[in-house]
């Protein structure tokens, strides 16, 4: 059995099926293969104490009847979620309000606005979420692999510790404070052996955490991916191509009223302006979001190669520490972002022109619009710079 990532799933853990996933089941006799199909009602149901009821079809003579899923059956073969087969056919899943649904396993940027209703037409154009998750299973794998090696060099830096710590107290003829040192290098190498093999799961709590913060300046508890982010660009960018189509501009005005002409073609040229300028912030925020996540699980990954060296007196001395400086570093940059990101959302939201026709349209909204614009763009220019003030301070 497979969820919507393509990671299997035993037949002990179908309490992860949804209403809406589809169930397959092997056809009895020599010829094997499918036989038959079910989709899943309810799970949790009453009807079946607490398992799945499934709407179920196995005779075509008879009709589809409601029947409790049995995982142990010897005929069921699996399952595929309705996320997956949505997704199989080209379209993102959304929810009744338009969201992008994010699949079991995809990460999460934050919260956020208006992004959360946003159109999720564009999304189809490039999945970020995906190449941001290609990078962060690279990553995943990476210190997986490290970690066999890090214990290692955690018992061997250990054990030196221990022989030093020994060694002081004999040369001084004094043992009675030894237990002390000791317990103390236990602590600490007790505290670093869990640490290192639980590196991924460490990682993603402290991203939850920072993410966590960043989501109070964006607004609502909705949950926006990289691909609700970029819908935001082809939803503001479909409204005032909306205005524009209701120009009916005419180059004959240029004959019988040149004031109109040139009144139109000034407010089409500054809207496909207001167009290009969408699309900076949308990619801009992408950009740094994206780089953000990236930094915060490269950098603290590969900072968490120092650890064992935390053990050892001598190489704390310059090797130690590196990973918990990291973790506040990149951790405040993705703090940062996610800020600066609801300021410019919220910003171009009270800006924005609403429901107007192209005649109502007033130059002053526009310049206010294109404005305000240029102020975010400066203040998206210094996300670098406000990170660094604050690791300073």
């Amino acid at each position: 059995m497979f969820n919507s990532t393509n990671i299997k799933i035993g037949k002990s853990q179908v309490n992860l099926l949804k209403p809406g996933d589809a169930l397959f089941f092997t056809r009895s006799g020599a010829g094997g293969g499918i036989g038959h199909t079910g989709i899943v009602l309810e799970n949790p149901s009453k009807q079946c104490n607490g398992g799945i009821l499934m709407g179920h079809t196995s005779n075509p003579k008879k009709p589809p009847h409601t029947k409790c899923l049995n995982p142990n059956d010897k005929t069921f073969a699996g399952a595929i979620s309705y996320a997956e087969m949505v997704r199989l056919n080209g379209y993102n899943p959304v929810d009744d309000n338009g969201q992008v649904i994010t699949p079991d396993g995809s990460s999460v940027i934050g919260s956020g606005n208006s992004m959360s209703s946003a159109s999720t037409k564009s999304s189809l154009m490039v999945d970020w979420d995906a190449i941001q998750n290609d990078f962060v299973q690279m990553i995943d794998e990476g210190l997986g692999k490290l970690t066999p090696g890090l214990l290692v060099l955690l018992s061997v830096l250990t054990v030196l510790e221990i022989m030093w710590v020994l060694y002081g107290y004999i040369a001084k003829n004094s043992i009675e404070n030894v237990w002390l040192s000791l317990i103390r290098i236990a602590i600490r190498f007790s505290i670093l052996a869990y640490f290192i093999p639980n590196a991924i799961k460490l990682i993603d709590m402290g991203y939850g955490i920072f993410s966590g913060i960043g989501s109070y300046f964006m607004g609502n508890s909705g949950a926006v991916t990289l691909n609700s982010i970029w819908a935001v660009a082809g939803r503001e960018a479909a409204k005032v191509l909306k205005i524009i189509g209701e120009s009916n501009f005419n180059f004959w005005n240029l004959v019988t009223n040149q004031q109109l002409f040139f009144e139109e073609l000034a407010k089409i040229v500054l809207l496909f302006g207001i167009i290009l300028l969408i699309y900076y912030f949308v990619i801009r925020i992408l950009f740094h979001m994206l780089m953000a996540v990236l930094q915060f699980r490269m950098a603290l990954g590969l900072s968490w190669i120092f650890l064992p060296f935390d053990v050892n007196s001598i190489t704390k001395r310059d090797l130690g520490n590196k990973a918990l400086t990291t973790f506040f570093l990149a951790g405040t940059k993705i703090v940062v972002v996610m800020a600066i990101s609801g300021i410019i959302f919220k910003n171009l939201d009270t800006t924005s022109f609403g429901e107007v026709t192209f005649k109502e349209l007033e130059f002053q909204s526009i310049f206010l619009y294109i404005t305000v614009g240029m102020v975010m763009a400066f203040l998206m220019n210094k996300v670098d710079d406000i990170v660094i003030t604050l690791a300073r301070n």
